[in-house]
């Protein structure tokens, strides 16, 4: 009930990190400016992109119908040629009959739709037809760390206060600037301090920053982040040494406070998820992270992946991204949180995990829905089998009806063959069609449930 009468209010940041534009206090009211409604809100965009996978075409099928639809003119001059030299009419109706566009246009977007359908049964969201071929055809995965690779509910273990500082005060000062911020660290800095029976307030202010956050709580001027951020602020970090865990450093009016030292745990099937993934032939798997170099090495290490980087900003991510597709590496980009979104962006597939920011979400073209890793192997899985039954629908289609115009040409067809031949390599490539809906297992591919 406070009325807000000096500079306009620092940015509030919802539970997706997103900065809610406009707000400001007023007699003790909220006010918020409206900047999208309807189909321009994420949610109605994300709507419309989930109709719009239905109908997007994949390139493969792109490839099909061109050359599906480069046989037409051949046909009917064919069928011309055919009738002027024999005067055969049944023998031109029978070639003309011949179509080898129709089912490929009815089967390969079937199979899509229905592997799209089927990986929604299983907790899997794809929001486009074409991230289904496109995580098909991956070599190489990037994640990020916490949240992805690990549990994302990392501990504080150990706090390390400066001369003439209190740890419990740090703590909740620290607590009270990270307020309502979504990501793991912020979260387990306020249960620390709530276990500690420490109350945490509300900030006056804060401001969002990659790597950090800076906010004003108690008449304090509070900076919580990684040493990257206090070096741009000034602030001098002595002894400043990396660790295996991730480090949290807090200032107070300008002065380094505390060290807060958080220790994250490999998810429970991580082991089995990489495992699993060289086993489908992602021949590199890279670790990328804004935490500690250290802490990143101790978990590549642990997983036996190829590489790791830690200490990276959210260009940087992005960066090696388009360094690796420079390589001709088709990349696919694990993560949840807004760091993460610059590198999913420039990868050939991105993939985000449940909890993680709405922004990721949005920005992910595949969505894992439920806690278990093992549904980001599941999805390859789909997209190779959706990718091996188009393969198999468009010989369907293209074998018969090649013969069958062969046959044709030469008179050993009749018009009513002709049509069942057609039709028939049709009824057979769309009923294959269906098979990622077929009960767990009997399209051939091994199912994770959540």
């Amino acid at each position: 009930n406070r009325t807000w009468t000096g500079e306009p209010l620092p940015s509030l940041v919802d539970r997706g990190g997103s900065v809610l534009a406009g707000a400001h206090l007023a007699d003790g009211r909220i006010v918020v400016e409206v900047t999208a409604t309807g189909d321009q809100t994420r949610a109605g965009r994300l709507a419309i992109a989930l109709e719009d996978a239905i109908a997007a075409n994949t390139r493969i099928s792109d490839l099909a119908r061109r050359i599906a639809n480069a046989f037409v003119l051949p046909i009917f001059l064919l069928g011309g040629a055919v009738f002027g030299a024999t005067r055969d009419l049944s023998r031109l109706i029978s070639i003309l009959i011949i179509d080898f566009g129709t089912g490929i246009r009815i089967a390969v977007p079937t199979t899509v739709l229905t592997t799209m359908i089927s990986g929604a049964r299983q907790g899997i969201l794809f929001k486009r037809g074409q991230a289904v071929e496109a995580l098909a055809s991956i070599d190489t995965i990037v994640f990020d760390k916490t949240g992805t690779l690990t549990s994302g509910t990392p501990a504080v273990v150990r706090i390390v206060t400066e001369e003439g500082f209190d740890e419990d005060e740090a703590l909740r000062l620290a607590a009270s600037a990270e307020g309502h911020m979504p990501h793991p660290i912020a979260m387990a800095i306020r249960r620390a301090a709530r276990g500690r029976g420490l109350p945490v307030q509300q900030a006056k202010w804060s401001r969002f920053r990659h790597g950090g956050l800076e906010a004003a709580v108690d008449g304090h001027q509070v900076l919580v982040g990684n040493k990257r951020v206090f070096d741009e602020h000034g602030i001098a970090v002595s002894g400043y040494a990396p660790t295996e865990s991730s480090v949290a450093l807090v200032a107070i009016d300008g002065r380094l406070a505390a060290r807060i030292r958080l220790r994250d745990s490999l998810r429970d099937n991580a082991h089995d998820v990489i495992t699993a993934l060289r086993g489908l032939g992602v021949s590199r798997i890279i670790l990328a992270t804004g935490d500690q170099p250290r802490s990143a090495r101790r978990i590549a290490d642990d997983l036996e992946l190829d590489a790791f980087y830690g200490s990276m900003t959210p260009e940087e991510k992005a960066e090696l991204v388009r360094s690796l597709r420079r390589g001709g590496r088709r990349v696919a980009v694990v993560g949840d949180g807004i760091n993460d979104t610059a590198a999913m962006a420039e990868a050939q597939v991105s993939v985000a995990v449940p909890e993680g920011a709405e922004l990721a979400r949005e920005t992910a073209e595949v969505v894992l829905l439920g806690q278990d890793l093992r549904l980001l192997v599941r999805s390859i899985e789909l997209s190779r089998n959706a990718m091996r039954i188009i393969r198999q629908n468009i010989g369907l289609v293209g074998l018969p009806n090649s013969v069958g115009l062969g046959l044709a040409t030469f008179g050993r067809l009749t018009p009513l063959t002709a049509t069942f031949v057609n039709n028939g390599s049709t009824l057979f490539a769309g009923a294959n069609a269906l098979r990622p809906l077929l009960p767990s297992g009997a399209d051939g591919t091994a199912s994770h449930r959540r």
